[in-house]
């Protein structure tokens, strides 16, 4: 029982294996309770073999506890050794199913990785939107009321100009027009805008269709492939009918003396024969001829008009010294 003692007196207090901690102090007065087992009697003896038994249960929990310590320590030991040794080809080959405890593992993974990759689909999807909607933004933003590079209208460059920006270039011609009418090198007239009421008419609305009709998605093919349209718009000028009726009529061509009078072929005897004298191509002036060329030049903003010359559409040439007008 000495032993028993020097072993519990090493102990601050011990708990059984059935959950119930016996204290150091309890056991001692116990012990000091001993006595030689012959000199005890039977309802004595019973409890010195059931306190007995409980210090036997107590050092038997502690001792499978340390033991089970041991054996963890050990265990991770093991694990760590096995981990820094190289791995066989065996080893090395990828197992084709993976374990119950692997399964949750590389689902977590997936998991991670789909919630790595979310921020980058979300960002690129983010800038796709931004440039698809740059794109348009320019095409029905920026152009929509400009001309595409490029563009000419009645030789008019409007290229990336606004509807208005065109216009205003053109009404200022318009409204500055004039036409000065020659005979060769003699200057005969000049028919200014504001003699007839010349004005700009439905330019802007004609202008303004041009613009609308250029397919505004496609603005960055006039970048890339860079081509010139020319597009004429009739039907855009305006006159005074009263003013321009009075006017052109008192012009001075209308009114010039001819240098060469005109006569057609005719057979004449001279020096005792019959002869065939050619036509004549005299200068005179063909008033309905010039009106319709005037009213043709003002309307497309020509500058001269020339009626001697018959590349004009106006004038024919009859000869050296003789010109012809012709309706």
């Amino acid at each position: 029982m000495a032993s028993d003692k020097e072993k519990l007196d090493t102990a601050d207090g011990v708990k059984t294996t059935g959950g119930e901690t016996v204290s150091k102090e309890e056991i001692e007065k116990v012990l000091e309770r001993l006595r030689p087992v012959e000199d005890i009697g039977g309802d004595e003896q019973e409890d010195i073999q059931e306190t007995e038994e409980k210090v036997k249960e107590t050092e038997e929990g502690s001792d499978k506890e340390a033991e089970e310590e041991k054996t963890d320590k050990t265990e991770e030991a093991n694990g760590s050794s096995d981990a820094s040794e190289p791995e066989t080809a065996e080893e090395s080959e990828e197992p084709s199913e993976f374990s119950d405890e692997d399964i949750p593992k590389r689902r977590r993974s997936d998991k991670q990785k789909g919630k790595s990759a979310k921020p980058v689909i979300i960002t690129l999807a983010v800038l796709a939107a931004v440039a698809v909607g740059g794109y348009f933004a320019i095409g029905y933003g920026y152009f929509k009321d400009r001309y595409f590079p490029g563009t000419y209208i009645n030789g008019y460059d409007v290229s990336g100009q606004k509807v208005e920006q065109a216009y205003e270039a053109m009404n200022k011609d318009i409204t500055s027009y004039t036409l000065t009418i020659k005979k060769g090198e003699q200057e005969v007239d000049k028919l200014n805008a504001s003699d007839i009421g010349l004005t700009s008419g439905n330019t802007f609305e004609n202008i303004k269709g041009v613009c609308d009709a250029q397919h505004k998605y496609a603005w960055l093919r006039y970048y890339v492939k860079p081509k010139e349209s020319h597009v004429t718009v009739h039907n855009n000028y305006e006159v005074d009918v009263p003013s321009y009726t009075e006017k052109v009529p008192s012009l001075n061509v209308m009114s010039l003396e001819p240098t060469v009078v005109r006569q057609n072929a005719k057979v004449v005897f001279s020096e005792d024969k019959y002869i065939i004298q050619p036509e004549v191509y005299g200068d005179e002036i063909d008033t309905q001829a010039v009106k319709d060329k005037i009213r043709a030049d003002v309307f497309a903003l020509v500058p001269v008009l020339d009626v001697t010359e018959s590349d004009n559409g106006a004038a024919v040439s009859g000869g050296a010294d003789a010109y012809l007008l012709f309706g």
